[in-house]
């Protein structure tokens, strides 16, 4: 944080606010689970509050054979949190992202 303070009094104008834009979405991944924010893959459910509350949740989605729609704003987090739910609902869900489908055969 200090670091922070410091580069945020040497800056102003349009650099300011990407600095503190871009510290805004680095907190946001860290909430998300601390791999996310650290970039060491280790997604391990035990190591984030919002794993574990997202837990109890679908837990009680799925012991009334309800379904669940989740967001979330990035896309890297998607593939730890679907194997996640997998092993909450017992079953792999669909994944739906703003990318295209690949196609080997085509040119874009």
């Amino acid at each position: 944080m200090h670091e922070l303070a410091e580069r945020l009094e040497n800056t102003d104008g349009i650099q300011r606010r990407g600095l503190v834009l871009a510290t805004i979405m680095r907190f946001k991944q860290i909430c998300n689970h601390p791999a996310h924010g650290t970039g060491d893959g280790d997604f391990d459910p035990s190591r984030s509050g919002k794993f574990k509350r997202l837990r109890e949740i679908c837990e009680e989605i799925a012991a009334r054979q309800e379904r669940v729609l989740v967001f979330t704003q990035f896309q890297e987090i998607m593939d730890p949190l679907a194997s996640f739910l997998a092993t909450v609902f017992a079953r792999n869900g669909l994944q739906l992202h703003g990318e295209p489908p690949y196609d080997e055969d085509k040119s874009w």
